[in-house]
């Protein structure tokens, strides 16, 4: 099929290579909209998404028994 019978599709054009600011900023992007969107379930969970980040991402880090 010719790309002109659909035209309320894109057509997408594959990159030879990516910017460098995508690659760059992509990660801490996707880290961050996980990490609402987990505190928004545990806010629709009816829990504290407070205490939850610290006992989940802060607190393994906090003593020295957690690292081997």
């Amino acid at each position: 099929m010719i790309a002109s019978s659909r035209p309320f599709l894109p057509v997408l054009v594959r990159r030879e290579h990516a910017s460098l600011t995508v690659k760059l900023v992509a990660p801490p992007v996707a880290l961050g909209l996980a990490t609402l969107l987990n505190l928004g379930l545990y806010v629709l969970m009816g829990r504290d998404p407070v205490a939850v980040f610290h006992a989940m991402l802060l607190e393994p880090f906090l003593s020295w028994v957690s690292f081997s």
